[in-house]
């Protein structure tokens, strides 16, 4: 029997072997051995590449070399791995034949790399953990809770989520939370029927029903008042709900993903979080790390992003590039925005450095600019807090403290009043008694 047709037996598709590689992580590690077959790989090249831990990389080859698919090869770092007896025409064209079975597998998992992770990628074995999660949880349909700062990009831990898993093919929706006006939350998260209210013309299909047989990601969770939170709660033990203005219950099948920057277990203990929510939606949590936590990764992501500018602008990726002084004063910088802060800053860089060296002393202008930048905003804020004092105290006089009707007048919910007039000491004169309205 020749080599060519033992292997398309060991690797066809009624084989176990053959069904055992279709997993995403083997068949990633298939596709990068097959581009270049004649290079050995060692483990953290082949972590770096899959944003997995190492020792994950080695549990993933060991089957993949006691079954001969893979060799072990010295290196000068140590062990390397290849396609065994690639060039003799048996192995390569029946592993090329398995990513072409699998090439949608092939396709998503790089997209999601390229597309999701880019913002991620690095050496830090946090980061590490954090992909390891994503493809851990993708293939459930658990509720995932994933938890940092603004700027780490909780979003494309979630639509990773959404992409790895079963439910890719159908709708992602996201919706901040944090931006959507309490009174209108009914309306966007269930919809609403024609005359429901003012100014409801049409129907108006909402995103749970919207995201069904999908997933829906609800970002800043934590901003949710108390009487929305309730309403959430519901659709997810019961996964039905009614359009406002609607008697018809209707069922949704729909994968919840929420994120938040808040502390949620503080907020429990202070009454502005259900707790029952909150073990309903954090089943499994995931949390990203800041950038000040993998400082490591800081020079990666800043080379990353400029060879991108580089390429979508210039088209060369290598038109500009970084000192080495520059990356250690970039990676001695705090970045409270993260992920976010750095690549706009990065591109600031691109557009205003003329040459090709990206220097040290052209970063120390951009963080000295920025720091006075925030100073003065911070300055504003302050007075613009005075402002929103003056004018809330002005509404509660005018109102005689009745705070339903001082917080229709300033349109916030009556939670959020109460907060306020905490956060700013507000007095109820002696002679104006409090109303709830």
């Amino acid at each position: 029997m020749s080599s060519t047709s033992a292997w398309e037996i060991k690797l066809g598709d009624s084989s176990p072997l053959y069904h055992q590689m279709r997993s995403p992580l083997r068949l990633h590690l298939l596709s990068t051995f097959a581009a270049d077959p004649a290079r050995a790989f060692d483990a953290a090249e082949l972590s770096k590449k899959a944003g997995i831990l190492v020792r994950d990389i080695m549990a993933c080859l060991a089957p993949m070399v006691s079954e001969d698919i893979i060799e072990e090869v010295p290196i000068r770092s140590g062990r390397g791995y290849r396609l065994r007896n690639a060039g003799d025409g048996g192995l390569l064209p029946a592993v090329q034949r398995i990513l072409k079975d699998n090439s949608q597998t092939v396709e998503r998992y790089t997209i999601v790399r390229e597309k999701y992770f880019a913002g991620m990628i690095g050496v830090d074995a946090k980061m590490k953990l954090v992909f390891e999660m994503i493809h851990t949880i993708a293939r459930s349909d658990a509720t995932v809770m994933i938890v940092g700062e603004t700027g780490t990009g909780k979003e494309l831990v979630a639509s990773a989520i959404h992409e790895l898993s079963p439910r890719a093919t159908k709708a992602f929706f996201a919706v901040n939370c944090g931006t959507v006006p309490e009174t209108l939350f009914e309306s966007e998260m269930f919809g609403h029927e024609k005359g429901a209210f003012t100014g409801a013309v049409s129907r108006k299909l909402g995103r749970f029903e919207l995201a069904n047989e999908g997933t829906l990601f609800l970002d800043e969770v934590g901003e949710l008042s108390l009487g929305n939170q309730v309403k959430l709660l519901r659709v997810l033990q019961e996964h039905n709900f009614e359009r406002l203005g609607g008697a018809q219950s209707i069922k949704v099948d729909v994968r919840l993903i929420a994120a938040t920057n808040r502390p949620l277990d503080e907020m429990i203990r202070t009454g502005q979080f259900r707790e029952d929510l909150y073990y309903r939606i954090n089943v499994f949590p995931i949390h990203l790390p800041s950038l000040r936590e993998r400082k490591d990764d800081i020079p990666i992501l800043a080379t990353d992003f400029l060879q991108k500018h580089c390429h979508d602008n210039q088209g060369d990726p290598w038109a500009k590039t970084f000192t080495e002084s520059a990356l250690v004063r970039l990676q001695g910088h705090r970045w409270p925005g993260n992920v976010r802060e750095l690549e706009n800053a990065v591109t600031r860089l691109a557009f205003t450095v003329t040459g090709e060296k990206i220097g040290v002393a052209d970063v120390e202008r951009l963080l000295n600019a920025n720091e006075s930048e925030d100073a003065h905003a911070d300055e504003k804020a302050l007075k613009l807090e005075e402002v929103e004092r003056q004018h809330i105290q002005a509404v509660l006089r005018h109102s005689r403290w009745n705070i339903k009707r001082a917080a229709e007048l300033l349109g916030i919910s009556r939670v959020t009043l109460y907060k306020k007039i905490r956060a700013y000491e507000l007095q109820r004169p002696e002679d104006v008694a409090t109303e709830e309205g």
